[in-house]
């Protein structure tokens, strides 16, 4: 799987949507951000599939070391839970904060796609369908 590239930093604050064969992870800022995150997880799952909304909060309790290495396996894993329990074909990281080089190479048989964060969806139309039809083309047929 190609790199995704590295970002300036994982955030400490996301929010994954997943299930029906899609994980959908972003930064939610607002309730807008998060009907963003919904319908982009909408577009990406299954017909009908029953969402599951998990943050990933960072540092976690009982984790002495905040190292950014910690940060980096600790989003790796839960990445990787996420994708597990939805059974993910298709896993869509939108932001550069949700980006982390390597974060996805552990997950076999994932399409990953990159998009701009929930804020820059609502505010920019063209990007939004960009997205769309980038997750059309990944879905499996």
């Amino acid at each position: 799987m190609p790199s995704l590239g590295v970002a300036a930093s994982i955030a400490r604050d996301l929010t994954a949507v997943s299930g029906g064969g899609a994980v959908v992870v972003g930064a939610v800022k607002d309730a807008a951000d998060s009907i963003i995150l919904q319908g982009v997880f909408r577009a990406a799952a299954q017909r009908g599939a029953v969402a599951q909304v998990v943050r990933f909060l960072w540092p976690q309790t009982g984790v002495s070391d905040g190292s950014a290495q910690s940060l980096a396996v600790a989003y790796r894993a839960f990445l990787k839970g996420q994708a597990s329990r939805a059974r993910a074909t298709t896993l869509v990281l939108l932001g550069e904060v949700a980006c982390a080089d390597g974060a996805v190479d552990a997950i076999e048989s994932v399409t990953a796609i990159v998009g701009p964060t929930p804020a820059q969806l609502r505010l920019d139309p063209a990007a939004k369908r960009t997205l769309w039809l980038t997750i059309a083309a990944a879905l499996p047929a």
